[in-house]
């Protein structure tokens, strides 16, 4: 699978400058989303907040905008055209040329690891692109105003009723217990969108199609769409009509820790929205853990290719099938699959499925691919709750493999980020290095990398 993406994107940092971040903390790195004329890009440069910036990808959203980027290597420079508008930017030079006028910078452009950094916010400001930062899902939306009559953008729209819909349902309330969190709805067929956010901890559900009953509507302009908590994991339920089109109700749990949901199916014609919601750790002693084994890619999703001809489908499917019947001769621990055979399972699948069957861990098994000459095995993490988990797989799976130690990464692969639960890729080896790829298919390594990680899981949960 291809990880190491020589980024070849022109990056920049857009100094959005956001009043509501402080309310995310001032050590906050949490995944940060872009929408662009209500269409959510997909950059392959994760942005992140600096300070009161956020750095995103430039080219994503300039070609979006119907702009043009390109690099002069020699000269180090960027020229970002639209319609009558040329902007030229170089590295380690605080001014820019607009329709060859000198304009100063807030930021100095710069080239880091092939990438090139430069202040969006000015770019922004040449293109009369508006932007709105919603904090409950860290999203940044942004309008250009050639567009911008023909977009609805998604205000929070308290004390405001939306046009009835014959298509909508209603939400009638919103409850907690010691243990559960219900939503009541007036139909059969409500299924959120949930979100697992951190820093602050929080789980957001989305309800489309979906506006709010009167009496909760009368009460958010006295309550400011706040309602106390009874569950010791939630410290406030906050709730709004998000969105008018589509109609989406949203309800956001308010964390006083780190905590996972698990939705919990109700009887044929219930109109409920049920979730338990849990601590995030492993906490207490259980008679049985949960584990869910992902085998990377499928089907017409081949993954990597490697050097002898294989594929990292079959690679991850055999890797896993081992793993997994050793778990199971644990008494403790129950094993499920996201796929036993050649089928492709999409990747929000994979994360509900492990969600909705409260999974007490995760594990995805990849095989990386890059040049001839990478090597070594490292593993990816991205909450802050999945750290312990990857550290100690990350232990066992380098002393099985003794490939060279890539260490533990961070990065927002989707099936780690949207696991509520302590959740790991690993990456076993380089199927693009021969040498790696040749001792991977073989039955002697795959059984003893399937035992490190045996002894891995073990351990991370405590057990003899």
């Amino acid at each position: 699978m291809m990880k190491l993406w020589k980024v070849i994107l022109s990056v920049c940092l857009f100094s959005l400058l956001l009043p509501t971040l402080s309310a995310l903390g001032a050590t906050a790195n949490p995944t940060i989303h872009l929408v662009l004329n209500g269409v959510e890009l997909k950059p392959l440069v994760q942005p992140r907040f600096v300070n009161s910036y956020t750095i995103v990808p430039i080219r994503v959203i300039s070609e979006s905008l119907g702009a043009k980027i390109s690099y002069e290597e020699k000269q180090q420079k960027v020229t970002i055209t639209k319609d009558q508008t040329k902007i030229e930017l170089f590295i380690n030079r605080k001014e820019a040329l607009v329709n060859g006028v000198k304009k100063p910078l807030d930021l100095t452009p710069v080239l880091e690891n092939d990438t090139t950094l430069v202040p969006l916010r000015f770019v922004g400001e040449q293109f009369d692109v508006k932007f709105r930062y919603d904090p409950d899902t860290t999203t940044v939306y942004m309008n250009s105003k050639d567009k911008e009559s023909n977009t609805t953008d998604p205000n929070v729209n308290n004390g405001k009723e939306t046009k009835p819909d014959s298509k909508n349902m209603t939400v009638s309330k919103i409850e907690t217990t010691d243990t559960f969190f219900t939503i009541k709805t007036d139909s059969v067929n409500a299924k959120p969108k949930v979100m697992q956010l951190s820093s602050p901890n929080r789980i957001v559900f989305d309800i489309e199609n979906a506006v709010l009953g009167k009496e909760l509507l009368s009460k958010v302009e006295k309550t400011e769409g706040k309602i106390a908590s009874s569950h010791p994991l939630i410290s406030q339920i906050r709730y709004s009509q998000f969105s008018n089109d589509p109609a989406t109700v949203r309800v956001t749990l308010d964390l006083t820790a780190a905590a996972r949901y698990r939705l919990i199916p109700g009887p044929t014609g219930s109109t409920e929205i049920k979730a338990e919601i849990l601590s995030a750790g492993i906490g207490e002693k259980k008679d049985k853990y949960v584990i869910v084994l992902d085998a990377g890619h499928g089907d017409h999703d081949p993954g990597a290719k490697a050097v002898n001809g294989r594929t990292e489908k079959e690679f991850t499917l055999a890797m896993v099938k081992k793993l997994g019947a050793l778990l199971e001769k644990e008494s403790k621990l129950q094993v499920l699959y996201t796929r036993t055979n050649d089928t492709f399972v999409e990747l929000n699948d994979r994360v509900s499925f492990a969600n909705d069957n409260g999974a007490d861990v995760f594990l995805s098994i990849h095989g990386n691919s890059f040049t001839s000459k990478s090597n070594g095995t490292e593993t990816y993490y991205w909450r802050p709750e999945s750290l312990d988990f990857a550290n100690v797989i990350h232990k066992y799976a380098l002393e099985a493999t003794g490939f060279l130690d890539r260490k533990v990464q961070k990065n927002d692969y989707r099936v780690i980020k949207g696991t509520t639960m302590p959740a790991v890729l690993l990456e076993v080896g380089f199927l693009s290095n021969k040498e790696e790829a040749d001792i991977m298919y073989q039955e002697g390594f795959q059984n003893k990398v399937a035992d490190s990680l045996v002894k891995a899981i073990k351990e991370y949960l405590n057990l003899k």
